[in-house]
C-alpha cells in the first residue's frame, strides 16, 4: 500500500472515530453533550423538518442556511473521498475538496450563535477530512 493510501486511510479511520466521541457542548455546561454522530443528524435532519413545518416562526434564513450547508458537509466530503479513492474524475474532486474545505465556517458561525464550543469529536472530525483530502500533499511531503 503507498503512503498516499496510508495517510488516506489513516484520515478515514480518525474520521469514523470522530462520529463516537464528543463533538459540541453548550457554554453553560449544564446540557449533555452530543456526540459526532448526533450532530451529524440533527445537521443533516433539522433544517428539512424546520422548512416543512414551521410557519414563519423558525429561524432566520441565513441561519437555516448555515444549518443546511453544515449538514451537508458529511455527503459531501464522501463523495469527494470516494472520487480521490478512484482517481475518476479529477476536477470534479478538486473542486468539492475546496467545496468542502468552505463548508467549515458554517458549521463555526452556528456555534458562535448558539454559544457551543467544539469538543475532541469535532477536531478530530476535522483533521480526519484534512488528512483523507490532503493525502496525496501530504505524501509527497515525507519523500
Amino acid at each position: 500500500m503507498s503512503r498516499q493510501l496510508k495517510i488516506f486511510w489513516t484520515g478515514m479511520l480518525i474520521y469514523l472515530v470522530s462520529f463516537f466521541l464528543v463533538a459540541i457542548r453548550n457554554l453553560d455546561h449544564q446540557s449533555t453533550p452530543l456526540y459526532g454522530f448526533m450532530c451529524a443528524y440533527g445537521a443533516f435532519f433539522y433544517p428539512i423538518t424546520v422548512i416543512r413545518f414551521s410557519e414563519g416562526s423558525g429561524p432566520g434564513a441565513f441561519v437555516l442556511f448555515s444549518l443546511l450547508v453544515a449538514g451537508l458537509i458529511n455527503p459531501v466530503f464522501i463523495l469527494t473521498a470516494f472520487l480521490h479513492l478512484t482517481g475518476q474524475y479529477p476536477r470534479a474532486f478538486a473542486l468539492l475538496r475546496i467545496v468542502v474545505l468552505l463548508m467549515f465556517p458554517f458549521c463555526w458561525y452556528l456555534f458562535l450563535l448558539a454559544r457551543i464550543f467544539p469538543r475532541e469529536g469535532h477536531f478530530l472530525w476535522i483533521i480526519g477530512i484534512l488528512l483523507a483530502l490532503c493525502s496525496h500533499w501530504l505524501a509527497k511531503l515525507w519523500e
